[in-house]
């Protein structure tokens, strides 16, 4: 039999290049509204032109199914002919099948095996789910139901053959030759007789699906032969239940005859398949459910007779057995049933109704909310609230659905609901103890709001959560006229203990003007410490008129609350920074100074702030004040140069080195894996093939390379018609190369590239060759060692003439795209934007980039100089004479997109750049990041890497830099350092900073933050006064030559607290050794390190940086290895030698600063481990 490696070497030659693209093609020929429809199940929108997004997608396809159904049979057979030419006779069959199948599409304990043969619609979404998921997991393969069946196992993921069993189930039962060969494939496959095919649920969904009681037969013979083969067993009684009903009824007797309730396997399906929530359970107990289930389903007299008996669990599983056959016969006996005397009764008919999930069983099952047994109101509230709100339902998950007038109906029952939670009573079964929580009622009502006024929901705000405080907030903020209760409530909403809460009401409020009264309520909840709070309620008093701002600002000052009058320091300042009644506000200042001497450090910052007469406006442009951004190197338009982009040469070049690689494919080469090890594998197969190194010497670098003879002799050996008279055509191979290794990798991208970024234009620069990329992993690095070894001298002007043409052929229109917001907070528009670094305009680019890192001595000054004037160009374009003669010389008005900082140094040192080239790049104003694909697009990332406790290669090559680098840190801290409650323009970069040097420095930032929270973790994108200061104490460092005493000299100097420093010990541990010495505390940094060696686990997510320092410390002490700590070792012995030196009293002590250890709730275990270890886990 095949291993899994040689079956997916074999799949991919079955597999059809451009299958995709061929199944549109196939589509386009078919009337339109079967090529619409087909469209929808590819995920392509109408036109053909772009992929449908995330949010789009699963809407389309539920379409798609709906016009399918009202297809006739051979309109149908054309679309799946277009999709899968050899099964589109089976597909159709497979359809037809899934309408007498279960008609609910989810996995484990949520599904059940009902059926509505007779209503198309209910399956009509599991059968729309299966065509896709077939579609995406079948995708290149075009074969017929015998490969299928062999294959099946091999081709993907585990419901990968769950899908495609139902295929081959259809296939079955068409009995002919074609099913006779399935059927004997799946046999021989589940007894492992088959030389391809493999046991998985593709044999038995195919088996048990299928009208052949040879197949059943088998299935019960594998069944019982499973013996203690627990997940064999468990794979076949998965699928029971979705099986053909007789099937089922077969496998009942079977676990009956053969009493395979003895296995645990058996207990777990039964469990799920009647919707019960046993723990643990007898025997007897589940084979009485089999036995009575069996009954009910072979005769329908019992059945009925056991609906209106008097045991109500036997009433649930008769009308399950009904269900089973046709789930709209069992609604009208579960509705009579809900009229029961006895509440257990009326509890199994609710459980079915909404385990049904059936629009018709809806409105019987809501008559619970008025039932007299509180039990089942909180029942039916609960399936409610499990609902989407949306009447449809959800398109992957079984639920109740629900009525328009649902939400009147949750108000009715509002006050039934005790004030707090309360468990009540089981019913019918243990497992059914239902909550009754107001909060999940408030939660409820928010869900099915619909198009109702947001206002409905204010009276029950008290009792939602979080989130639906917050979105309550959202919706009352979206109206264009508030009412009073609207904005009182927003205005309350401000002040809220959730920080999600408060920031869509900050949000909104912001936007208004506050009256007089309203600004007074604002104020007082600046006694308050959240950061958030503080800032959002400043901006809103912000946003008054001056004369009502300076009256805000003088009730502050007077306040004799500290906070408060910090907030009326901060909004003289911000005030002043907007040019608002400056002499006023500097005059409040001066006497708050007088009444208050001396003022505290927060207050004295502060105030300074608004005195300063002489300071410059600071701002991101000008960097601070560190440079003037008129001396910034101005853009200089581009234009097209008469040079040949790509050439046949270079194509059929491209072509013969993929072909060298094809002929090697097996050839084993020896490489160096991501992890360190060195590695035998088939060149074809290579994944680590090395890139070359340009910090070696070439001829030392060649030996490096794998194959170099072959390399070598190809390159030697090429024929007149791989040569281009300049001899550029490696180069321009290389521009092939990644142009198509940036389509095959990237596919979702390619209908977009073609739309948005013009046809034409592209073929100029990149020409149309006709090859497939056979070999993404490996062609790249193979070119960019072709790119180094052999790329001609002189070849530098050609690649900047190519690369600023390349530049010149954007369209006008295409160069001031932006990119599209979303209203998805996680996914960014797709569209394709001309300097995306796949984008076909910047290939060119991208190879030049190789070639001056892998070759830097071709380049001359000159070329270097042309270069960067050309990287100027795409971070800030211009438009030259050939884009537009009315606009030659406008600057395009599009986020910046600046070259890296390499290239600005490099001309700098020419002369090309200057010295605020430098500084912008490190400094400069940044971008919105959902202008980019990538969240941390708005960083200084530059900034981030200069100030590594290792520094870049960039910084050590190019020594002003580093001059340039601290001047930038410095003055981040200086203006960071003096802020208040709300960010300054330099919060963001203090973020980006990574490391500080110096005792002074850490003082510095320990004063400014004063008794503020040191916040553990990461709070990405948040710029609160405590998440900066953090971040900043946390990459602070002692400098080489600082020693302990000297910190205590300073510290008490600046009167740090002894429990700040015992904090500061373990937050930051490379201070434990100088807090050690300042409080006296012997045996201090041993414990810091050893609590920061016991809280980290596998998900511990920081720098590499990071990790390695953490790992030196830790291995000089233990040895455990890093991997052995985070995967929960201990070292006992470290542990013991700890308290030796500092006593139990002293461990007790310094335990509650353990928390500041982890940034999650690591110190937790690490408490855990020391309390058992000291005998205090009882």
């Amino acid at each position: 039999m095949l291993d899994q490696q040689q079956a997916e070497k074999q799949l991919e030659k079955f597999k059809v290049g451009n299958w995709r693209k061929l199944q549109g093609q196939r589509l386009e020929r078919l009337p339109s509204k079967l090529c619409y429809a087909g469209r929808a199940l590819l995920g392509i929108q109408p036109s053909g032109k772009r992929r449908l997004d995330f949010e789009k997608l699963h809407r389309a396809q539920a379409a798609a199914a709906a016009d399918l159904d009202a297809m006739t049979p051979a309109e149908r057979g054309e679309i799946f002919a277009a999709l899968f030419p050899k099964l589109a006779e089976l597909i159709e069959a497979a359809w037809q099948l899934q309408m007498r199948m279960p008609y609910q599409w989810s996995s484990g304990w949520h599904r059940k095996g009902f059926r509505a043969p007779n209503r198309p619609e209910a399956s009509r979404r599991s059968r729309g789910y299966w065509l896709s998921d077939l579609i995406d997991r079948c995708e290149g393969f075009d074969q017929d139901a015998v490969w299928l069946a062999a294959w099946a196992g091999r081709i993907s993921a585990y419901y990968a053959a769950d899908t495609i069993g139902i295929l081959l189930a259809a296939a079955i039962d068409r009995g002919d030759d074609c099913g006779n060969k399935v059927f004997d494939i799946l046999c021989q496959s589940a007894s492992g007789q088959h030389p391809i095919g493999t046991m998985g649920r593709h044999v038995t969904r195919g088996l048990l699906c299928c009208s052949r009681p040879e197949a059943w037969e088998y299935m019960e013979k594998m069944l019982l032969a499973a013996q203690r083969q627990e997940g064999l067993r468990q794979a076949i009684l998965e699928t029971a239940d979705e099986a053909h009903p007789e099937a089922f009824r077969r496998i009942l007797r079977l676990i009956l005859d053969e009493n395979l309730v003895r296995f645990s396997s058996v207990v777990r399906a039964v469990d799920v398949w009647f919707g019960f929530g046993w723990d643990s359970v007898s025997t007897g107990v589940v084979r009485s459910a089999v036995e009575r289930v069996l009954a009910y389903l072979e005769d329908p007299a019992v059945r009925q007779d056991a609906i209106a008996g008097d045991d109500a669990e036997s009433a649930y599983l008769a009308l399950w057995a009904t269900a089973f056959e046709d789930a709209e016969q069992a609604i009208a006996p579960a509705a009579t049933l809900l009229e029961h005397k006895s509440p257990d009764h009326r509890f199994a008919a609710l459980k079915l109704l909404a385990d049904l999930a059936l629009p018709e069983a809806a409105a019987p099952a809501l008559r619970a909310l008025d039932d007299e047994d509180f039990r089942l109101v909180v029942f039916t509230v609960g399936q409610v609230a499990a609902s989407s709100g949306d009447e449809q339902g959800k398109w992957d998950q079984p639920e109740m659905p629900v009525p328009r007038d649902v939400f009147e109906r949750l108000e009715k029952v509002y006050q039934r609901f005790p004030k707090r939670k309360e468990r009540l009573k089981p019913i019918l079964w243990p497992w059914c103890a239902m909550v009754a929580d107001r909060r999940v009622l408030a939660a409820t009502l928010v869900k099915h709001l619909g198009p109702r006024e947001p206002t409905r929901l204010i009276p029950y705000l008290s009792d939602m959560g979080g989130w639906a405080r917050a979105y309550v907030a959202q919706r009352l903020a979206q109206g264009n006229r508030w009412d009073a209760a609207t904005r009182a409530t927003l205005l309350a909403l401000v002040g809220d203990a959730s920080s999600g809460v408060r920031e869509e009401a900050i949000k909104a409020v912001a936007r208004c003007k506050v009256t007089d009264a309203e600004a007074r309520d604002l104020e007082k909840l600046l006694a308050r410490k959240a950061g958030d709070l503080r800032r959002g309620v400043l901006a809103i008093l912000l946003n008054q008129s001056d004369a009502a701002a300076l009256a805000s600002a003088d009730r502050l000052l007077n306040s004799p609350e500290r906070l408060q009058r910090l907030a009326g320091i901060e909004l003289l300042r911000q005030l002043v920074e907007e040019h608002r009644q400056v002499e006023a506000c500097r005059q409040r200042a001066e006497a708050y100074r007088a009444a208050h001497a001396p003022s505290t450090k927060d207050e004295e910052t502060l105030l300074c702030a608004v005195l300063d007469t002489g300071q410059a406006s600071l701002t991101l442009e000008n960097g601070l004040g560190l440079f003037d951004p008129a001396q910034r190197t101005p853009t200089q338009p581009v234009t097209r140069r008469n040079v040949a982009m790509v050439t046949p040469a270079a194509v059929a070049c491209l072509k013969s080195l993929q072909a060298t690689i094809h002929q090697h494919r097996e050839t084993i080469i020896r490489v160096k894996r991501w992890d360190g090890q060195m590695v035998d594998e088939p060149l074809g197969e290579s994944w680590s093939f090395p890139a070359p190194n340009p910090d070696t010497p070439v001829e030392k670098d060649r030996e490096n390379l794998p194959l170099a003879e072959v390399w070598d002799q190809w390159w030697h050996g090429r024929p007149a018609s791989q040569r281009d008279k300049d001899g550029f055509e490696i180069l321009r191979a290389a521009v092939i190369g990644e142009a198509l290794y940036n389509v095959e990798a990237r596919q979702w991208r390619k209908p977009g590239v073609r739309e948005c970024l013009g046809g034409k234009n592209i073929r100029e620069c990149l020409g149309a060759p006709n090859i497939q990329v056979k070999y993404r992993a490996l062609l790249p690095n193979v070119l960019r060692w072709m790119v180094r070894l052999y790329a001609p001298p002189g070849c530098v002007d050609y690649l900047l003439d190519a690369v600023e043409t390349s530049l010149a052929l954007v369209p006008p229109a295409e160069l001031k795209k932006r990119r599209k917001k979303r209203k998805s907070d996680w996914f960014l528009e797709h569209t394709v934007l001309w300097r995306d670094y796949d984008s076909p305009y910047m290939v060119w680019l991208g190879v030049a980039k190789e070639h001056h890192y892998l070759c830097p001595d071709a380049w001359t000054d000159a070329q270097k100089a042309r270069f960067w004037s050309l990287l100027r160009w795409v971070d800030e374009p211009v438009l030259g004479a050939q884009q537009g003669q009315s606009g030659a010389g406008e600057r395009i008005d599009i986020p910046r997109k600046r070259p890296a900082i390499v290239y600005a140094l490099e001309a700098m040192e020419l002369g090309a750049a200057t010295e605020a080239d430098v500084l912008d790049t490190l400094i400069g104003p940044r971008e919105d990041p959902e202008e980019h694909h990538y969240y941390y697009a708005g960083q200084f990332d530059d900034l981030r890497e200069a100030t590594r406790r290792k520094p870049p290669k960039w910084l050590v090559d190019h020594p002003v830099a580093g001059t340039l680098v601290q001047r930038v840190r410095d003055r981040v801290l200086e203006v960071e350092l003096a802020r208040g409650d709300t960010p300054t323009v330099a919060s963001a970069a203090a973020l980006c900073i990574s490391s500080i040097w110096g005792i002074d420095n850490l003082l510095a930032i320990m004063e400014a933050l004063g008794r503020g929270t040191l916040v553990r973790g990461e709070r990405f994108g948040s710029l609160e006064k405590n998440v900066v200061f953090s971040h900043l104490v946390r990459v602070s460092y002692p400098r080489e030559d600082e020693t302990p005493e000297e910190f205590v000299e300073k510290v008490r100097a600046a009167g740090l607290p002894r429990d700040r420093q015992l904090a500061l010990a373990f937050f930051a541990p490379q201070w434990a050794r100088f807090v050690e010495r300042s409080v006296g505390y012997d045996g201090l940094e041993e414990a810091v390190w050893w609590l920061h060696a016991h809280t980290k686990d596998e998900h511990w997510a920081v720098e590499g940086e990071v990790r390695e320092a953490w790992q030196a410390q830790i291995s000089q002490r233990t040895p455990l290895s890093g991997e052995d700590l985070i995967g929960g070792a201990v070292d006992v012995a470290w542990f013991h030698r700890v308290c030796q030196r500092l006593g139990k009293a002293g461990w007790a002590e310094l335990d509650e600063y353990a928390k500041y250890a982890s940034g999650g709730s690591g110190h937790k275990r690490a408490q855990l481990f020391a309390d058992a270890m000291l005998g205090r886990v009882k």
